[in-house]
């Protein structure tokens, strides 16, 4: 028996008295009965797939609900049909959303493409933290594209995806077909995207862009379509691209913390870093395998770059051709290994 929030005392439909009713996935959620369930009872899932796989957890029945099935945190049983009742997940406080919830399994082969986006849709949906567990989630398709435009005016209130560790928690997008392969956009430089954190997870990549944090400029204006504000940016980028390619491009960061990890494919071709829009920033770089290792754009203003490493480059430090950064200080140590050439 278990203890109702009204204060009764009830046994779980389909537990036969002898403890906490269970199944084994969340396809068997949503095909087992809900019959006898009363608002609030609790139910075992055991794992999405499999038991003890990460994504199982403590459900409790809502008669009432229409949510939408987001497939991690509200199952919509088959048997409601149209009508009310939602299994909805059981979280403590603030807790972090798993992408295991929602069905990713992290084994670097399987297509966890429809997990990655439902999981992101569901931190976006709830405010709560998003947490990257620890494994290599493979993604298909064009680009993996995480838009917070989806908040409107919501966007500037901050939000926080973290992952296990820099290359503990990968995500694969070097399947993906586009460039770049994976994309972060904020609001409009109107709405400003204020105090998101992402941080502590790794992103692999195989094209001419891999990483794109922010949109770039249109032709003819001064500002690019996105703006990050007062947020943070910890990440580990590859670019395993065999020809000309940048590792990371960043468009409208402002007032923020970045700490990239960023290596490309030849020392011979390609940057590593570019930077475009991007003013009193606060930087910690370790670039490296690439022609270029910091390429500075438009608009590259007030920022500080502290405790960068530099490693297999043939230039340290550049610009682009329609350049006009200013005013950005490089404070040590600084670390040069390997390199053809270096300039400052």
């Amino acid at each position: 028996t278990y203890l109702r929030g009204d204060g009764t005392w009830a046994t779980p439909a389909g537990g036969g008295g002898a403890g906490l009713a269970g199944v084994a996935s969340i396809a068997a959620l949503r095909a087992a009965s809900v019959s006898g369930y009363a608002a609030g009872d609790p139910i075992i899932v055991r794992g999405y797939y499999a038991d003890a796989d990460g994504g199982g957890g403590l459900f409790l029945w809502n008669a009432t609900s229409t949510a939408t099935d987001d497939g991690g945190t509200i199952i919509k049983p088959s048997a409601v049909g149209t009508g009310a009742g939602r299994w909805i997940r059981f979280l403590q406080g603030d807790a972090a959303l798993n992408i295991r919830w929602f069905g990713a399994k992290g084994d670097g082969t399987s297509d966890d493409t429809a997990a990655l986006q439902a999981w992101f849709a569901a931190v976006l949906a709830t405010g709560l933290p998003g947490y990257l567990d620890k494994g290599t989630f493979r993604v298909t398709g064009t680009s993996l594209v995480w838009d917070l435009n989806a908040l409107g005016a919501f966007a500037n209130r901050g939000g926080i995806i973290r992952g296990a560790g820099g290359w503990r928690s990968v995500i694969d997008v070097s399947a993906c077909t586009g460039s770049p392969q994976f994309e972060l956009r904020a609001a409009s430089a109107s709405m400003a995207a204020f105090y998101w954190s992402f941080e502590a997870f790794g992103i692999s990549t195989r094209a001419a862009i891999g990483c794109q944090f922010g949109r770039p400029s249109a032709v003819g204006l001064d500002a690019p379509p996105d703006a990050f504000n007062s947020g943070t940016l910890d990440v580990v980028v590859t670019n395993a691209y065999a020809g000309t390619a940048t590792g990371a491009v960043f468009n409208g960061w402002y007032n923020s913390d970045v700490t990239a990890v960023v290596n490309c494919a030849a020392v011979t071709r390609g940057t590593a870093v570019e930077l475009n829009y991007t003013s009193f920033c606060r930087g910690r770089w370790a670039v490296g395998h690439a022609q270029y290792g910091i390429r500075l754009g438009r608009y590259v203003f007030g920022n500080t770059f502290t405790a960068c490493d530099f490693e297999v480059l043939q230039t340290t430090i550049t610009t682009t051709a329609d350049g006009n950064a200013s005013r950005n200080s490089f404070a040590g140590p600084v670390s040069y290994t390997h390199l053809r050439a270096h300039e400052t």
